[in-house]
């Protein structure tokens, strides 16, 4: 009842400030990606449904920081909150955002990284780069060995794995040798040694590995068990909590094993972020809080975006609509 009440009210207006609880002054400084129905190209719009940037992309992202990314005539820039570039569109590809003050850009099918304002600090060379974390970056060659880059472009770790390497997250970073996971140090040397058939990024002091037999566990980074490994299911930690099936639903366990959130018949979870974590339940989609109390019903078929951006956008029977988190506001879409 409640879903068909907003989908009414904003039938009739697109702004939604004199909902209660809204804080209009935070959520009508978004910027919204948006598409123009008529002639398909993006721009944003802010949580009232104006127009602050003119749909003249064929495609933009959400910003980050002051920028963000938008492409036009098949390559990618960087746009300000006015909608002037401030990067011309010369790159092939970007990365999804920013990370510890530089993004990955492609160019000629090479990847490299440029600073905030626009300027290339280290050249397109390598035919793959993945983000910054830890202060290092996943390289690869045209020999297929990985290694770590520091943010001068220089080699840190030399590269010499064969197998999948991924970003350092708590100072270790996950490698794959011989189809097994295990953890290297910033020396590039084995911390944890391979032999788990799937290992995940340490968070908070805390990783999902997945042991040989196919359960899996939480593990330390001293490579004890928090968590020992006989879950079909262990999610990523985050914000304190963890995402664990159990008695044929999802809980959510604390930092010591205890359980937080009391397993629940969801089909699936999400870790949490900003607070909020998505729920899957009956093929639609919803979000609870960490008291495990749904504060979006799930009811809509496709939920898309990071709560860390500050909205969400859904997809259901009544329309499409962006909601902004925390807030809980809904701006219907179409």
């Amino acid at each position: 009842m409640l879903q068909k009440v907003i989908a009414t009210i904003l039938a009739v207006s697109v702004s939604l400030t004199a909902l209660a609880g809204v804080n209009k002054e935070g959520t009508d400084k978004l910027l919204i990606p948006w598409t123009d129905v008529d002639t398909r190209l993006e721009g944003y719009k802010n949580t009232s449904g104006k127009w602050i940037i003119k749909p003249t992309f064929k495609n933009v992202r959400p910003f980050d920081g002051e920028l963000a990314p938008a492409e036009k005539d098949g390559l990618w820039g960087f746009i300000n909150k006015k909608g002037k570039w401030v990067v011309q569109p010369t790159f092939d590809l970007l990365g999804n955002r920013f990370s510890e003050g530089l993004l990955r850009v492609r160019k000629t099918e090479k990847w490299g990284f440029m600073d905030v304002s626009g300027k290339l600090v280290i050249e397109p060379t390598f035919d793959f780069a993945d983000d910054f974390s830890d202060g290092l970056a996943v390289a690869r060659l045209s020999d297929g060995l990985s290694g770590y880059i520091d943010k001068t472009g220089n080699w840190v770790i030399k590269p010499q794995f064969k197998g999948s390497a991924f970003g350092f997250h708590d100072g270790l970073a996950r490698v794959y040798q011989n189809d097994l996971g295990g953890y290297i140090d910033k020396s590039g040397n084995w911390f944890i040694e391979p032999q788990f058939s799937f290992v995940g990024d340490f968070s908070e002091g805390f990783a999902s590995v997945r042991a040989t037999d196919g359960k899996y566990g939480l593990l330390t980074k001293t490579g004890h068990w928090r968590l020992s490994p006989k879950y079909a299911e262990v999610g990523d930690f985050s914000e304190g909590l963890v995402a664990v099936y159990v008695e044929g639903g999802y809980g959510y366990f604390d930092s010591v094993g205890n359980v937080v959130i009391a397993p629940l018949q969801f089909d699936w979870v999400s870790k949490f972020e900003n607070g909020v974590a998505k729920i899957k339940l009956n093929r639609k989609y919803g979000y609870i809080n960490k008291s495990g109390e749904i504060i979006i019903s799930p009811t809509y078929q496709e939920m898309f975006g990071s709560p860390k951006d500050g909205y969400i956008e859904a997809w259901g029977e009544n329309g499409k609509f962006i909601i902004t988190i925390p807030e809980l506001k809904y701006l219907k879409i179409e």
